[in-house]
């Protein structure tokens, strides 16, 4: 018995080094039977001889891989064949194939960098089909049948013949809607039937856009919050206008008593009567909503704001009698006010922006040093407050670089980074940080904004910072340095989080098959449907969709589409799921319009 059992280990051993040195095939008899044999583990005590089972063993496994077509059960067949050769090295180091495996040599026809390669392969497969099968139940789930019935086939139905000229534009706006009635709560579905205007109102079609706007408005009636009830009836009053229905905006605006509500409706209407080229009576209607947002209570801290929004609108109106922007300038005269001064130097900029007004860098100057002498004044401990200015600091940093004042942007900048890293209280400190570093990133300043994560002790923080970095990066094309950003996190989700953006990036620049590719890489590192991954995931996801409307391929845009809708309706909160529906409907709607620019 003795003997028997010594010739099996000799066969064992002159059978691995003949695998090792050609390629195995899956049909070589002896190799089976090696494997089968010892397939319990009872190998013998020679550690050479055990590392040649073990090394057999990885290779049959490695061999049926290859041979199946399904991606679970070979990537299933890798990890054996890993997990075998993991053991030569842990269980034999000192083995012959245990230094090879260490060195990454290879042996025979057998390199352990293939393997490796091969399982993320095998992987990104695994994901892939997952997905696949995620987005056919998506699609049973948003197949615009949720509420009841066929919604796209009533809504082709109701839009004849526009639908049947217009097929594909057609599907993606009964999408919009039908995505927009999965949304229960009052104010994101009166939302998302106004973005669905916007969309249509884009396309053309005033009267889907009185139709939907209708809705709109019944449900707005609903709203007990007077004030709320008039901010939502002055985005649908804006959407009119937009559409050309001025008499129907006006109409709408006049029944207003909220007066900041009632000015600002009034201003879109003028915005929009200005570019339809009715200047006289454009300009009445800024002047009645200048006088209503000035006659407003004092204390109404939407105040300054509306009238310097007033004045922006007004200089991008650009009456021909009003070059150098005297309108808008009257305007922001009533923002003297100390609460007005950071709208006002808004305002000043767009002017300055807009109209190349030299002359005016003098009274922004003046605005700017009254604003920094302000915000250095606060008291430090008031966190809240002391964060919110630097809040404010960093958006007037942030207006000036957009408009091209690199000097004075660098010293508004600076001042809130003085201010920020000023504060005590460290939660608040890091919030602060994380702020300023996602507004430098936003104005391209990403070498800037990497400095102060540094500086950051919030793990959370932290991450969110660089995630808006990298994400700013991937957007101004720097795709490499995006990644690297990826690269330096370690946590799996945290790091899948930041690859979907990266994927989104790609995506909005058009890059559909590398947005495909970082998406499957993030899917490798955390689950996609993990509570803490699932809104990048959404986010990616409606973001390639898009892409893939825009580059013709609707049938994968619908089905892709449906996958962020079934994922958004999974999120915890419901309150961020139907965010997520809104800006997911809002896409398809929009998706929608460029099809019809496009033709």
């Amino acid at each position: 018995m003795a003997t028997i059992m010594a010739c099996r280990w000799r066969i064992a051993v002159c059978l691995a080094v003949a695998l090792a040195a050609v390629p195995f095939q899956i049909g070589d008899r002896p190799a089976v039977w090696l494997a089968s044999a010892y397939a319990q583990d009872d190998l013998p005590s020679d550690t050479n001889e055990a590392a040649n089972v073990l090394f057999v063993r990885a290779l049959q496994a490695i061999a049926e891989a290859d041979q199946t077509g399904d991606a679970a059960s070979r990537l299933s067949l890798l990890q054996t064949a890993q997990a075998d050769l993991d053991r030569i090295v842990q269980a034999y180091p000192g083995s012959n194939l245990a230094v090879q495996l260490v060195s990454q040599q290879r042996i025979g026809a057998f390199d352990p960098r293939d393997l490796v390669r091969d399982i993320r392969s095998a992987e990104r497969a695994v994901a892939r089909e997952r997905r696949a099968a995620e987005r056919e139940a998506a699609s049973e789930t948003a197949e615009m049948a949720i509420e009841a019935g066929d919604p796209l086939a009533g809504f082709a139905s109701a839009n004849e013949p526009w639908c049947r000229d217009n097929p594909d534009a057609c599907a993606l706006f009964a999408d919009a809607l039908a995505t927009v009635r999965l949304i229960r709560g009052r104010r994101w579905h009166i939302d998302g039937l106004i973005g669905l205007a916007h969309a249509q109102s884009d396309a053309g079609l005033a009267e889907w856009v009185q139709r939907t706007l209708t809705e709109a408005s019944r449900r707005t009636d609903e709203i007990a919050n007077e004030r709320e009830r008039a901010e939502t009836y002055t985005a649908i009053s804006e959407v009119l206008a937009l559409s050309g229905l001025f008499a129907e905006a006006q109409a709408l605006a006049d029944g207003m008593t909220d007066d900041v509500s009632r000015a600002s409706a009034l201003g879109v209407i003028a915005a929009a009567l200005a570019e339809a080229g009715q200047a006289e009576q454009a300009r009445s209607t800024f002047a009645d909503a200048v006088t209503t947002a000035a006659d407003a209570s004092d204390r109404d801290a939407r105040r300054p704001w509306t009238l310097a929004y007033l004045a922006r609108m007004q200089v991008r109106a650009a009456f021909e009698d009003d070059g150098r922007g005297t309108f808008a300038l009257a305007t922001t005269a009533t923002l003297d006010q100390v609460d007005g001064y950071e709208e006002r130097f808004g305002a000043l900029v767009e002017i300055a922006r807009q109209q190349a007004r030299s002359d005016l860098i003098d009274d922004m100057q003046a605005t700017l040093d009254i604003l920094m002498r302000v915000d250095a004044e606060a008291s430090a401990e008031a966190i809240a407050e002391f964060r919110y200015r630097s809040q404010r600091l960093s958006w007037v940093g942030l207006t000036l670089a957009n408009a091209d004042y690199a000097d004075e942007a660098q010293q508004v900048f600076t001042a809130a980074v003085t201010m920020a890293q000023a504060m005590d209280h460290g939660m608040a400190r890091d919030f602060a940080l994380m702020d300023l570093a996602s507004v430098l990133a936003r104005s391209g300043l990403h070498n800037e904004a990497l400095q102060l994560v540094d500086d950051i002790a919030d793990d959370w923080s932290r991450w969110n910072a660089l995630a808006t970095i990298a994400r700013g990066q991937a957007f101004d094309g720097l795709i490499d340095e995006a990644l690297a950003i990826a690269e330096t996190i370690v946590d799996g989700v945290d790091r899948a989080k930041v690859l979907m953006d990266v994927a989104s990036a790609h995506a909005e620049a058009g890059r559909i098959e590398e947005a495909l590719r970082t998406f499957d890489e993030a899917g490798t590192w955390a689950d996609t449907d993990h509570r803490w991954v699932r809104g990048s995931t959404v986010s990616a996801l409606t973001d390639i969709a898009s892409a893939e409307a825009a580059a013709g391929f609707v049938d994968r845009a619908r089905q892709r589409f449906a996958e962020a809708a079934a994922m958004a309706r999974r999120m915890d909160s419901s309150d961020i799921g139907e965010l997520r529906l809104l800006s997911i409907a809002e896409a398809q709607a929009s998706a929608a319009a460029n099809l019809m620019g496009a033709e």
